[in-house]
């Protein structure tokens, strides 16, 4: 049972009886009426004013109930449906002084339950936000993980290809070292064959063999035999000189061929990437340069995903705080209504307080729209930079690709001339 106890105002006062008799006394009967926390309590007083301990008590709820006041130190309790308690104070400034305190105790009880309300949606919003952020935090730790499963992946992959590019790189050498077997043999064989044709010419030659010879007037016969052996030595250096002149002019007609592909492939690197190192070298730098800006253009791509990335994040988070605004904001405006709805002089306030805090919400949410758009622009940025930073990557691709061409090519010339020039050496 509720006591008046720490009671911010109390007193007797005389409650009106509704069904009395014509002539009886509607207040006779006699209350002890206090006020605390909000609530007008009424418990019957014996004949000596005393509250009776033992009595019923009666609450009155001072946020549905609002005190009206009468003539002659009376006042009325109506509540929201219309029911009435009709009081009386023993003088009119008596009546008047709990008028008073019973509004005040509504306006504080007002006050309080309005301070609760907001400390109740601020506990709500604190609670959504601890749960945006959570999910948010999960989904950040989903991207990681899924970031680092692509990360291990392309490693994978790099060294998947590493390995195969070096099981490429062997097969390569192998099949290159069958090939200068092969073309030596090929040579060798060639080198026998002419020397047997020159063995076999030789024999043929008047100089040789059991056949007689006649030689001409005023010659003796070994005169003859030595001019015809001199002849044919004189015609195997001429012929070997023909095979040199023309492996020279073979190998000339191939560093030009090399000087060639040396220019064409310069085009696609500034003149300070190529150190001057000779043929095998500069083309070796060349392909390593380009594979040096196929690298960067890698890194640079990488960092645009990462800044589209990035901007995406920063859009969905912009998305959701609006959305959190805009039910905030319909919470409030249905707070606004029910004010309206209640009417009187005590919804006024609330409805001013309402108004305010809808226009603040409506200016947090433009400026939310701003950020938004801008993390839309921002991400647009990115998307273009990584589709130019794409574009330049297939062209080096295509570049690296070209030159890793020309060089097989220049070595595979090369080792034609090395081997001509071999042969030569070996024929003087």
């Amino acid at each position: 049972m509720e006591s008046p106890d720490g009671a911010e105002h109390e007193g007797i006062l005389s409650k009106k009886k509704l069904d009395h008799k014509r002539f009886e006394d509607p207040y006779k009967h006699k209350a002890y009426c206090w006020l605390k926390n909000g609530f007008f309590y009424i418990q019957d007083a014996d004949h000596h004013r005393q509250r009776m301990a033992n009595a019923p008590v009666q609450s009155f709820d001072l946020l549905v109930w609002k005190a009206v006041g009468d003539e002659k130190g009376k006042f009325s309790l109506e509540h929201n449906s219309g029911t009435l308690v009709k009081l009386k104070a023993d003088s009119v400034a008596d009546g008047d002084t709990w008028l008073n305190k019973i509004r005040a105790a509504a306006q504080l009880a007002e006050k309080r339950k309005e301070e609760e309300r907001k400390k109740q949606i601020k506990q709500q919003r604190e609670h959504a936000e601890d749960e945006h952020r959570a999910k948010l935090e999960k989904e950040r730790q989903e991207k990681e993980a899924e970031k680092e499963k692509r990360e291990l992946e392309r490693k994978k992959r790099l060294e998947a290809e590493e390995e195969m590019r070096k099981k490429e790189e062997v097969e390569k050498r192998r099949k290159e070292l069958e090939e200068k077997e092969r073309a030596i043999t090929e040579k060798e064989r060639a080198l026998k064959e002419e020397e047997e044709q020159f063995r076999k010419e030789a024999q043929a030659s008047p100089g040789h063999g059991n056949r007689a010879h006649t030689p001409p007037p005023g010659e003796s016969p070994g005169q003859g035999a030595g001019a015809e052996g001199e002849s044919e030595d004189r015609k195997r250096l001429m012929h070997a000189q023909k095979i040199s002149a023309k492996m020279t002019e073979a190998n000339s007609a191939l560093q030009s061929r090399i000087k060639s592909l040396e220019q064409r492939i310069a085009t696609a690197l500034p003149e300070s990437a190529v150190p001057d190192e000779g043929a095998q070298g500069r083309l070796e730098a060349i392909v390593e340069a380009l594979v040096q800006r196929l690298d960067n253009e890698m890194e640079l791509r990488e960092q645009a995903e990462a800044a589209v990335n990035i901007a995406a994040e920063d859009a969905v988070r912009e998305e959701k705080a609006k959305a959190e605004l805009q039910i905030e904001f319909e919470i409030l405006q249905d707070e606004l209504m029910r004010s309206k709805g209640g009417g009187g002089e005590e919804g006024e306030p609330s409805s001013s307080k309402l108004a305010a805090a809808t226009e603040e919400l409506e200016d947090r949410i433009k400026i939310l729209d701003d950020m938004l758009t801008e993390e839309r622009r921002r991400a647009d940025e990115a998307t273009a930079l990584m589709e130019e930073t794409a574009e330049n990557y297939e062209a080096l691709q295509k570049k690296l690709e070209d030159a890793s061409k020309a060089k097989q090519e220049a070595e595979k010339q090369l080792r034609e001339a090395e081997g001509g020039a071999e042969a030569v050496e070996k024929v003087q």
